[in-house]
């Protein structure tokens, strides 16, 4: 599947995605910055295309073969490849947030459109 874009939104979306991280944890949550007027009714989906990926091995099954040191950036780890491709998503996404707060600080005119709509998180009462 691949999103649909306005031209003007695909331009947002195109700077959004060239980066060097692999596996793009995060920028699926940040999207919708790129869509015009209501995020969750404007952004399509086309699916009858064919879309090419790297051969990166993912969590969902075998995929292409890959060295360890192709999927390893963060650090080396002794286990299965599974935990690897976690450690190493993890990892990604929170060099993702840490890029986006970063522009968003330099940004002295960025507005987050979205702020009424962030989720408040209910206050935790402990029992003792």
């Amino acid at each position: 599947m691949a999103p649909v874009f306005s031209r003007s939104a695909w331009y947002c979306a195109w700077h959004l995605i060239q980066n060097d991280l692999v596996h793009g944890w995060g920028m699926d949550m940040k999207l919708g910055y790129c869509a015009q007027g209501d995020r969750t009714r404007n952004v399509g989906v086309v699916d009858s295309e064919y879309v090419v990926h790297q051969g990166i091995q993912t969590l969902g099954g075998a995929g292409t073969q890959t060295t360890k040191s192709e999927v390893q950036k963060h650090r080396p780890s002794h286990g299965d490849s599974r935990t690897e491709i976690r450690r190493q998503s993890t990892w990604e996404l929170q060099v993702f947030k840490e890029r986006w707060n970063r522009a968003v600080a330099e940004d002295k005119n960025w507005v987050d459109p979205f702020v009424r709509y962030q989720r408040r998180r209910k206050p935790r009462w402990h029992q003792h």
